[in-house]
């Protein structure tokens, strides 16, 4: 919408939550999405304290389970009272002004965007070789479904990958330049796409991108493989 000119929320969580309490039976919608925050919590939860997983794995489980707990308990008050979870933006320049004010900071700071920008770059190459789609049980797919499916992960990855990758390198020229203000969350980073040469296309792109990874993320719910040996 932003990028055809039919408005301008923030493109973030604190702009969809926005959206959806100004639909029909908006409240029922967000409360649904607190109580799928908490089960998405509680499931990295779980997976993180499974012994049948890399340590690695495990750690980033528990990050997830953190990130998806705060996500419920925000939505909640949000729904509850109206308190709105702050925006992206403005929270990234805050917690990249601490981290610049405090010793070691620039450097924790310069090894975190490098960490988001590694993770945004392996999501482009997962989605480039197809590997996330070892996480589904293909085999209980027909064909007809399959293909969509790999199709709308590989675009929804893409996507997904680059916007994350974009928020590290802010943070990372934030970061040599000394400035809190060249960091952006997920707001200024989705409008950053507008100011390329190619103009508001790029967000069109990476916005129908972002819906394709959604789209697959219903698909990932149905077919995704669980820790119980479930065949491809």
């Amino acid at each position: 919408m932003v990028a055809l000119g039919f408005g301008t929320p923030e493109l973030d969580r604190t702009g969809a939550l926005a959206a959806i309490a100004g639909e029909p039976f908006g409240a029922v919608l967000l409360w649904l999405l607190v109580i799928g925050f908490a089960g998405l919590a509680l499931w990295r939860a779980l997976l993180a304290a499974s012994a049948r997983q890399e340590v690695g794995h495990r750690l980033l489980d528990a990050l997830r389970a953190v990130s998806y707990a705060v996500a419920a308990w925000t939505t909640a008050e949000f729904v509850a009272d109206g308190r709105s979870p702050g925006s992206s933006d403005s929270g990234a320049h805050d917690v990249t002004a601490r981290l610049l004010q405090s010793t070691g900071g620039r450097v924790l700071l310069i090894a975190l965007a490098l960490l988001v920008i590694g993770i945004g770059v392996a999501t482009v190459v997962r989605a480039a070789s197809g590997r996330f789609a070892k996480q589904l049980r293909t085999g209980w797919m027909n064909r007809r479904t399959r293909e969509p499916i790999l199709r709308l992960g590989q675009v929804g990855h893409l996507a997904r990958g680059a916007v994350v990758a974009a928020v590290g390198v802010f943070a990372l020229t934030a970061a040599l330049t000394d400035n809190p203000s060249r960091a952006k969350g997920l707001d200024a980073t989705l409008r950053s796409f507008a100011r390329t040469p190619v103009g508001p296309l790029a967000l069109v792109l990476v916005a129908g991108g972002l819906v394709a990874f959604g789209l697959y993320c219903f698909a990932e719910a149905r077919w995704r493989r669980s820790l119980g040996g479930v065949p491809h």
